[in-house]
């Protein structure tokens, strides 16, 4: 069960990989120390380390998102529905939605060290929000309930 529902997440993160895709980025991914030889009855290839698979497959659709601690912004709520606060962004930094196709949803400049911004169109579903200015860019996972 544990398996099918990281399957479903990952194929939701990127739809477009198949089966086998989803079943290689896990095997590349799974945890295997002290599990003995792998592969084995009791732990297959190793275990589910989801995510490092999904930013594996958020690197392969060309939106990759670091971790949250290299992350200097602050975005909330997270998971969002109307309004999503940025705040200790720098002036006239740029700020980018994306979807998980790569398709850039709102594209805006930053007026002051707080934003925010209306998501209600978007539909349900994971995003990546980029912010870039002249000495960084960093990104984030947003989720749109």
């Amino acid at each position: 069960m544990v398996v099918c529902n990281h399957a479903r997440n990952f194929n939701e993160a990127n739809p477009l990989l198949t089966p086998d895709e989803i079943k290689q980025l896990m095997k590349e991914n799974a945890w295997t120390d002290n599990l003995g030889t792998i592969p084995n009855n009791t732990w297959g290839y190793g275990r589910i380390n989801a995510h490092e698979t999904i930013k594996d497959i958020e690197r392969m659709t060309g939106i990759a998102v670091n971790d949250l601690n290299e992350t200097t912004f602050a975005i909330y709520p997270n998971p969002v529905l109307d309004n999503l606060t940025i705040a200790n962004i720098n002036l006239n930094s740029t700020i980018m939605i994306f979807d998980i196709s790569g398709k850039l949803l709102i594209n805006k400049t930053a007026q002051s060290e707080t934003e925010i911004l209306d998501v209600s169109h978007l539909t349900s579903g994971i995003y990546t929000i980029r912010i870039q200015n002249e000495e960084l860019v960093q990104t984030s996972k947003l989720i749109k309930q």
